[in-house]
């Protein structure tokens, strides 16, 4: 009787020690998951300077690292991405603005025209005044669609500037963190 009870008391200090050492692996387990899924929400929500702390050498450790590494890369990737759209706006932009510029060389050389026959035009001639009128106004809108496809290229260009300008610190990090691993 009594080897059977050392034997039981064994077997539940055992049991106990075993159930501890589970709970102990599982929690850093389920810690290491946790932190790499707060990460990839970050990620997801265009948080991309944001690594995966690794504290461990395991596998869970190596998918980290392989986070990091994909995390480093979209980073590139989306910078580069936004440069080049930055460098086809500043393109299309220079293009515009020398477009706009001999479009409306053309439309104030109507205009002139246009005043230049309004003043000798005759005043009781309806039709020619009223052609005239067409003319000049047509010219106005033409510099007022002119001036709004300029400024809203010149507010696409900000816009553009500003995100390369937020993402000029995120790489920056990155590469210093890169230097020292």
């Amino acid at each position: 009787w009594r080897t059977h009870s050392a034997v039981l008391i064994m077997l539940i200090i055992s049991m106990i020690v075993g159930t501890a050492t589970a709970v102990i692996i599982a929690r850093g387990i389920v810690r290491s998951l946790r932190s790499l899924l707060v990460s990839t929400q970050k990620i997801a929500q265009g948080v991309f300077n944001h690594r995966v702390d690794i504290k461990t050498s395991d596998e869970i450790a190596d998918l980290g690292r392989a986070f990091n590494r994909m995390t480093e890369d979209l980073q590139r990737s989306t910078f580069r991405t936004e440069r080049l759209q930055a460098e086809k706006l500043e393109s299309s932009s220079r293009l515009a603005a020398g477009a706009s510029h001999e479009v409306r060389n053309l439309l104030a050389t109507l205009q002139q025209g246009a005043d230049f026959l309004t003043r000798r035009a005759d005043p009781s001639d309806e039709t020619s005044n009223s052609v005239l009128k067409e003319i000049e106004d047509a010219v106005q809108q033409a510099n007022q669609v002119i001036k709004g496809l300029m400024d809203v290229a010149s507010l696409a260009e900000i816009k553009t500037a500003m995100t390369l300008a937020e993402l000029q610190p995120i790489l920056d990090q990155a590469i210093s963190k890169i230097r020292y691993q």
